[in-house]
């Protein structure tokens, strides 16, 4: 048996249309391998949010710069985001928790900075603070790395 990792759950706050909102994958009901089948919701609900979520920790965890149009995501009411990512890895050891925390801001660029920018382009996306929990396996015990 190998070792697996799952999204669990996204935590989703001033992000798009969404102030604060959370989300979990798993399935309470029955036990399936897969827990998430489609979404489906009214418009306005978050939908499209959750998947530009999902988008943003695939340019985090494969080290990518994040494009500089997520500063547009960030809600009208707040200049930062945070996004929470609940995983559960599993291996022969067991399953165990981890979690991967981000927070973007929205940012001006001043005169100097914009060179080489569209005309009118005058933000840019930071990451101000990033956490990642994740359970170190070895075969006597279980640490949380941080």
């Amino acid at each position: 048996m190998g070792t697996y990792v799952r999204l669990t759950g996204i935590t989703i706050e001033n992000f798009k249309n969404v102030v604060s909102g959370h989300l979990s994958f798993e399935n309470t009901r029955k036990k399936y391998n897969a827990s998430i089948l489609a979404l489906y919701g009214q418009n306005g609900s978050g939908k499209t949010a959750l998947i530009d979520a999902i988008e943003l920790l695939q340019h985090s965890l494969c080290g990518r710069p994040i494009p500089e149009y997520f500063a547009d995501y960030i809600n009208l009411e707040s200049n930062r985001a945070t996004i929470t990512y609940d995983f559960s890895i599993g291996n022969q050891h067991g399953v165990h928790p981890a979690s991967y925390k981000i927070c973007i801001e929205r940012a001006l660029f001043n005169e100097e900075q914009n060179m080489g920018q569209p005309e009118g382009t005058n933000l840019k996306i930071v990451v101000v603070n990033e956490v990642l929990r994740c359970p170190i396996l070895t075969e006597k015990k279980v640490k949380m790395g941080r």
